[in-house]
């Protein structure tokens, strides 16, 4: 999109998320999408899954999704809720119009402190759209997952004479943070299989 093209839209706002598709940058990466709840960023995610709305573009891969389970809880509902694609707002619902006002499914009345501010103190929405603390800050939940870890590939060498190692979302906390990332929800094993069939495997 260039000029007074839109960058993308927002497709559905509803007790389970916001989502939409949002148009590749110019050199054909994924836009970075941004959420923001009464001006304050709150989440940001790319536009790399497949779309499924509008039917134009059913399939690309340029959707996005916000999952909101428990984020409305921490959502006054007289705060304006925005959708950026590459610094860009993006209108609710397709069309040649303005658009509409991204519908806010919060509630009237907080009970404590609301998304924003638990954002900014460093709590993550997952990827279920439930609010947590950072896992490389929890040090009981990275011992749980370790300590599993040993476990199961104790139990592997002994019963199937293979070793287990750290893969996924694991692997690459490992690789890019020296730990777990922080916004992890489990701990991805492998292991390898001369095994050529899925019978096999």
């Amino acid at each position: 999109p260039s000029g007074g093209e839109p960058a993308g839209y927002v497709v559905r706002s509803d007790l389970r998320g916001i989502s939409g598709i949002a148009f590749p940058r110019p050199d054909g990466e994924p836009a970075e999408v941004e959420l923001r709840v009464g001006g304050g960023l709150v989440n940001r995610t790319f536009a790399s899954q497949k779309a499924l709305e509008p039917s134009a573009y059913a399939g690309r891969t340029i959707g996005f999704n916000f999952p909101m389970k428990q984020v409305w809880a921490k959502v006054r509902k007289d705060e304006a809720i925005e959708v950026l694609a590459g610094g860009r707002p993006l209108r609710y619902r397709a069309g040649r119009g303005p658009g509409r006002p991204i519908p806010n499914h919060g509630v009237r009345e907080l009970e404590g402190k609301g998304i924003a501010e638990l954002v900014a103190e460093g709590r993550l929405i997952n990827k279920f759209g439930r609010i947590q603390a950072p896992r490389h800050e929890s040090e009981a939940w990275a011992g749980k997952a370790l300590g599993n870890y040993a476990r199961l590939n104790e139990l592997f060498e002994r019963e199937f004479g293979r070793s287990l190692y750290v893969f996924y979302g694991a692997m690459l906390g490992f690789a890019r943070e020296g730990g777990i990332l922080a916004h992890d929800l489990d701990l991805d094993l492998a292991y390898f299989s001369e095994e050529t069939s899925a019978e096999g495997v």
